[in-house]
This record gives structure tokens, C-alpha cells and sequence, in this order.
């Protein structure tokens, strides 16, 4: 199945333009983009790709494909706890399309599944909880 998470392999490439890996960092370091906004290193790929972004995009895709469950087991395999899930909906009557997924290192909590949120109302205006969450910066229970 391969490695879970962000990691970084450390290559050189030798003058017959062999690619050598010398080193593996199983965590996100320096040339693995750990900024916001990318770095150098992301843009090669596409721009602007930063770590938080790939992990993003990785979940998207596994919820698309209707694969949260093998997320959740991943998570679960971790040496952590405090695993939450946070569906968030488009409006009340459609499937949620995003999750925000929360794991605590060191936290021993067991799963729990948050209420979730519901972006619109059946007109497109935002409901209550969104716009305290948008515009009053009221902070999002995980």
C-alpha cells in the first residue's frame, strides 16, 4: 500500500542521470513544501501545491470515490487519537462534499463524529452557522 503522509525522499542525480535516493524524512521537511503558499519545490508540479493542499485535494478525491472509511482506517492506525469527523454540506438536502478531519498526537479520545455543518439554505443564502463561522470568525467545533 505504500507509505501514509507527507514525506520526503532526498535524491541526487548522478552524472550518467541516474536518480539516487540517500536519504527518506517520514515527515514534511523543508523540500516537501511545508509553507502555505508552496515554495519553489511546489511549483514544479503545479503551482502553488502545498503540503496542506496535496492532503486536501488527497481526502477530496477519496470522498468522491466514496472512500472516507479507508481514511478513517489509516487515521485509526496512527499512534494518535482525538480522530473527528466534520461533514460539511452544501445545503440540508445534498450529500456532504467535504469533511475537515481532525487527529490529535498524543490524544486518546475515541472517534467521534461532529454534527457537521450546512453551508446554504435551499435559496443559496448561508445559513446561521456559516456566517457566524465566515464572518464573525467564530471558531469551528471539531
Amino acid at each position: 500500500r505504500g507509505m501514509l503522509g507527507p514525506f520526503c525522499l532526498e535524491t541526487i542525480v548522478t552524472d550518467k542521470l541516474e536518480f539516487k535516493v540517500f536519504e527518506i524524512s517520514a515527515r514534511i521537511v523543508a523540500g516537501s513544501n511545508p509553507f502555505i503558499g508552496g515554495s519553489p519545490y511546489s511549483d514544479i508540479n503545479e503551482p502553488f501545491m502545498s503540503t496542506g493542499r496535496r492532503i486536501a485535494r488527497s481526502i477530496r478525491k477519496a470522498l468522491e470515490a466514496d472512500r472516507l472509511d479507508e481514511i478513517i482506517a489509516a487515521c485509526r492506525q496512527q499512534q494518535s487519537g482525538g480522530l473527528a469527523v466534520l461533514p460539511i454540506w452544501p445545503k440540508p438536502d445534498q450529500a456532504a462534499h467535504r469533511v475537515i478531519i481532525r487527529l490529535r498526537k498524543g490524544d486518546r479520545s475515541p472517534f467521534r463524529l461532529a454534527p457537521g455543518l450546512v453551508l446554504h439554505h435551499p435559496d443559496g443564502g448561508y445559513t446561521q452557522a456559516a456566517e457566524a463561522i465566515l464572518r464573525d470568525a467564530l471558531a469551528l467545533a471539531v
